[in-house]
């Protein structure tokens, strides 16, 4: 487990940062909820961290973090399905199917988060993370609706 310690932000930290594909259990605010004027995630659910970008300027990191579900996504919604061997990987085998969502994120500062508070689960492979965080990237590019947790 890690030591996780107050940082001066007023988030939380620990001596060992997460890592890209790393699958974290997280409030995750869906984008319409957001827009219905929700201010938090309503569960704790399985979350990728797809991309993690540092702010040498100010010594942050910024996180973008997609869903992961068990329900069969929406027509019209961006997902992918997570093969059985990533499940595994991940640590998702409670879920006999599950579906990384790429159409919205979660964008959120690593250092000044209070979400953060356990170990990861797992972790996707880096084959696998590559073709989310591709169709992750492509769908910011076309309009992929943000969750600004980092207010």
């Amino acid at each position: 487990m890690k030591a996780w310690t107050a940082s001066p932000k007023g988030g939380m930290t620990t001596n060992k940062r997460l890592r890209k594909g790393d699958i974290v259990l997280y409030p995750y605010l869906w984008a319409d909820q957001q827009e219905s004027g929700e201010t938090e995630g309503r569960k704790t659910r399985p979350a990728c961290l797809a991309l993690r970008l540092h702010d040498p300027k100010n010594n942050i990191h910024h996180l973008m973090l997609v869903a992961i579900t068990s329900r069969e996504p929406a027509k019209g919604r961006v997902a992918i399905e997570v093969p059985d061997t990533e499940r595994q990987r991940a640590k998702l085998v409670r879920y006999p199917r599950a579906w990384v969502i790429v159409d919205e994120y979660n964008y959120d500062i690593e250092e000044s988060s209070w979400y953060f508070e356990a170990k990861p689960l797992g972790a996707f492979s880096e084959p696998f993370l590559r073709q989310v965080t591709d169709a992750l990237r492509k769908e910011m590019r076309r309009g992929a609706r943000r969750v600004d947790r980092a207010q």
